[in-house]
């Protein structure tokens, strides 16, 4: 969008004349009508035009005039400076980056398709005075709505995804899981979330300006890995330091306390937190694109992928018992015995701090495969005697008199009519009266 503008801010820096650069002067008649004595830096001009200079990206096609997003564009960003964008002429310009520093994508996309027009609907002037992109505060509110509305979203879906297709359910069982306890994580998350963004935004803000190291645009392969590499190793340090700092009993009870409360973890807890502990513990992230180059896709990335990790250790899913990744094992040693296991993604800091401790009763009799076998070979062998008292219900019934009198009297091709419920009464009737007739008889005869 602001090609055209760079390159006439480019060549008149260069000195070259209006007519180098494909830019008219004013029409001669008005130079000739105010000639009147001489000028000090024209020999052929005796004074200087009287109307105003034509400003140059008012001759360049109008979806050209765009806010140059260039900092060493000093000319157009002067330019741009003196002619503040206002309603109508911002609707009239293609939405563009940002006209002094280069706008975040995400920002730009949420500028592009919801924040613009939210701002506009606001009642006047507010409305007016948060049209500019640049303008700061505008900026400082689309982050906080950015970081409250995306970090609660991330949240549900990762937890909830987490929870519905990963988390045991057997865990509920446990007697130190508290009453209503996901309803709680859930209640403190969404309470502190707010909160956090509120003291994250500055971070954000001052890398939307330009004051980070973000770039771009990857000129080499080996930067991603690089990256990679150096941000999880750099981060990987400094939480493990700022978490076991948060133990130390003179922040514990107020900070970090409230965290520690779930003894027994669901995918839920993994930001029921206190909000400034939250945001302790994210300090690492942001310092680090202060201090060292890096992709801003990436950057964001790698941010989705931290809340991803952090929900993924409080599952109480234990899926390896590897030594050196840091898992949802060894965090649940943490929160049951408090003084162990404070890493983020490996065992390193563990080891050097002597912290680590090995989570042998969840690797011996809580891992997630482990668990799958002994449910499948569980359910095969309730599934196995269901099936043979089935067979031995079916045997019975089939050896019992009744069945087998069925059985020949159908052979033999004799089908006696079903009898009705009177004749079936009277028949035991008769069979019982038989017996005591032949009884009473005897006993009489005795008595003479």
């Amino acid at each position: 969008m602001c090609v055209h503008a760079v390159c006439v801010c480019e060549r008149m820096q260069g000195r070259q004349t209006e007519r180098e650069i494909g830019l008219e002067g004013p029409p001669a008649s008005d130079h000739t009508s105010s000639l009147t004595h001489s000028h000090p830096l024209s020999p052929t001009l005796t004074h200087p035009p009287t109307h105003p200079p034509t400003h140059p990206l008012a001759l360049l096609p109008r979806e050209s005039r765009s806010f140059c997003s260039r900092p060493t564009c000093s000319l157009v960003k002067s330019i741009n400076r003196a002619q503040p964008r206002t309603a109508s002429s911002q609707s009239a310009c293609p939405r563009t980056k940002s006209r002094i520093f280069i706008m975040d994508w995400l920002i730009g996309v949420a500028d592009e398709y919801v924040l613009d027009s939210a701002y506009a609907s606001l009642p006047h002037p507010v409305g007016e005075w948060f049209a500019p992109r640049d303008n700061q505060i505008r900026q400082i509110v689309s982050l906080w709505l950015i970081l409250t509305l995306g970090g609660t979203a991330l949240y549900f879906i990762g937890a909830g995804t987490n929870y519905y297709f990963f988390f045991d359910q057997e865990t509920k069982k446990n007697p130190k899981y508290l009453k209503n306890q996901i309803a709680r994580e859930i209640y403190l998350s969404l309470e502190s979330l707010p909160w956090t963004a509120v003291v994250t935004v500055p971070w954000f803000f001052f890398e939307l300006r330009g004051y980070s190291k973000l770039y771009d645009t990857v000129t080499t392969w080996w930067e991603i890995p690089v990256q990679l590499l150096g941000f999880l190793a750099f981060t990987d340090c400094f939480v493990y330091w700022i978490h076991r700092g948060f133990h130390h009993p003179a922040v514990y009870p107020w900070l970090h306390k409230p965290h520690h409360v779930w003894k027994v973890t669901t995918p839920f807890a993994a930001i029921a937190f206190h909000y400034l502990d939250g945001y302790g513990q994210s300090i690492p992230y942001h310092v680090y694109v202060y201090l060292f180059p890096m992709w801003k896709p990436l950057y964001l990335a790698l941010f989705v992928f931290v809340q991803l990790w952090t929900i993924s250790i409080h599952d109480g899913v234990y899926l390896s018992n590897d030594g050196v990744l840091l898992s949802a094992a060894h965090h649940n040693v943490h929160h049951l015995e408090f003084n162990y296991n404070y890493g983020q993604y490996t065992t390193l800091w563990d080891r050097i701090g002597g912290s680590y401790k090995k989570p042998v009763n969840e690797y011996k009799n809580e891992m997630f495969f482990d668990k799958l076998r002994r449910r499948k070979a569980a359910a095969a062998t309730a599934a196995a005697a269901a099936a043979g008292a089935i067979d031995k219900v079916r045997n019975s019934t089939e050896t019992s008199p009744l069945t087998t009198n069925k059985r020949a009297e159908g052979a033999a091709g004799v089908r006696q009519p079903p009898e009705t419920l009177p004749q079936t009464k009277k028949r035991r009737e008769g069979s019982g009266g038989g017996a005591g007739k032949a009884t009473k008889p005897a006993v009489v005869g005795g008595d003479h």
